[in-house]
């Protein structure tokens, strides 16, 4: 029983822990970064997030390159072009639209207070609500398999409700 106990709550930790960096990594490190203002689909389509200031772009356009690298991958979006960049940097983009090829300079925009909110909310407090939901089911009743599994589920929706995006 106090071997279970002390497992149990090694795997709360665990999960408070991976929500913490989830949420810094996807929050509180970005804070001060710009964003690109738009994101791409699988089939390498463009789907704007923000308002375009320069109405460049359009959704639907088929990206081509940034800053005359070939785009290959949504691995390649994530690590390249979503990495920490300040507002106001400038980049080259090349885009098909309509079977043509168009370049363009765009730069990276401040984030709206909304999207740093959203992510507070989607990286840390959803998660935090879960586990301490899974937390407190399991001191509730810590003789009850049934309890432990509830609390084990909870703790898992949080992480799981995380790793939702998929990279090639």
């Amino acid at each position: 029983m106090r071997l279970r106990t002390v497992l149990i709550c090694l795997f709360f930790a665990l999960m408070i822990t991976y929500a913490c960096v989830n949420c810094y990594f996807h929050t509180f490190r970005n804070f001060n970064a710009g964003t690109l203002g738009w994101a791409v689909t699988d089939n390498k389509k463009i789907r704007l997030e923000l308002n375009d200031p320069n109405n460049s772009l359009k959704d639907g356009d088929e990206l081509v390159s940034i800053n005359s690298i070939p785009y290959q991958s949504l691995r390649q979006y994530w690590r390249d072009y979503e990495a920490q960049h300040p507002p106001e940097t400038i980049y080259d983009i090349t885009i098909r639209r309509d079977g043509q090829l168009k370049d363009f300079k765009l730069s990276y925009q401040k984030q709206t207070f909304s999207t740093l909110f959203l992510n507070l909310l989607i990286w840390l407090f959803i998660p935090a609500v879960f586990i301490a939901t899974g937390i407190t089911v399991f001191f509730l009743r810590t003789d009850d398999k049934q309890a432990l599994l509830l609390a084990i589920l909870f703790c898992m929706f949080a992480a799981l409700s995380q790793a939702t995006e998929r990279v090639d």
